[in-house]
């Protein structure tokens, strides 16, 4: 195999995994950003970065495309997910892990992804509920900006419908981006109305799927929901004896002892 076939498949294989981040990267460690009025440094040397014109040229691409590249390399920085370009000098690579960037299209081009256009408040409920979650804000703006792509991965996969139910629950027990807390007694009382909600919905579900005719189970399955139903029933009733009798927590223990 020739040299120049090795090369080729090389940097095949490098833009397949790290896709527009590598040609970013490229821009990102030999373009230099000058201001209006600002001066280039006069002395050239082999890790000198041009200016965005000298790259476009040798490329056979605008300089717009080019700044493009780069604008959205420094706001992917400002997220705190690549390094600043001022930090990097012609020849330099570091590691694009793609699990860990996510897909560039979140800021290339830049001014017109969805984090972008986010407001302020906006990308940093973003933040928040991608740390929780163990993602990127990117991604969820990305989601966010494509609602019906988002309703059918739901309907098409379960896993997929079955992680908006849990979310939605979630957002339901507390405010979207408040990070998870012990919940301390004050708000007990908040939580199990919140808890009472969420079993309403479970329950309408439930009733979906049956009228749906999605409710196929086997003799075992049947006999073992029939337990489960007749245990929430009982459960319910001393609740509701509890909550009528102003004496709650007497009618918990009850429940519990009884069930023993």
């Amino acid at each position: 195999m020739s040299d120049l076939v090795q090369r080729d498949a090389e940097e095949f294989g490098v833009h397949v995994k790290a896709g527009g981040w590598r040609l970013g990267l490229l821009v990102a460690r030999n373009v230099e950003k000058l201001g209006r009025g600002r001066p280039r440094n006069s002395e050239v040397s082999e890790f000198s970065k041009v200016p965005a014109s000298v790259f476009a040229g040798i490329a056979g691409i605008t300089d717009k495309t080019v700044m493009r590249y780069l604008s959205a390399w420094e706001h992917a920085a400002a997220d705190g997910i690549v390094p600043p370009a001022a930090n990097l000098s012609p020849g330099q690579d570091i590691d694009l892990d793609l699990d860990k960037l996510g897909d560039w299209s979140a800021y290339y081009p830049p001014g017109g992804s969805d984090l972008q256009k986010a407001s302020q408040e906006r990308r940093k409920t973003y933040e928040a509920s991608a740390e929780e979650e163990g993602t990127t804000a990117a991604q969820v703006a990305r989601v966010v900006g494509s609602k019906p792509a988002l309703a059918a991965a739901i309907k098409s996969d379960p896993e997929v419908a079955e992680a908006a139910l849990r979310a939605i629950e979630e957002r339901n027990a507390r405010p979207v981006g408040q990070p998870s807390r012990p919940i301390d007694r004050t708000d007990k009382p908040t939580e199990l109305v919140v808890h009472f909600r969420n079993l309403h919905k479970t329950v309408e579900r439930l009733v979906r799927l049956v009228l749906d005719g999605h409710a196929v189970v086997s003799n075992d399955e049947a006999a073992a929901l029939l337990d489960e139903v007749h245990w929430l029933r009982n459960a319910l009733d001393y609740i509701e004896s509890g909550l009528n009798a102003g004496s709650l927590d007497k009618a918990l223990t009850e429940l519990l002892e009884a069930d023993r």
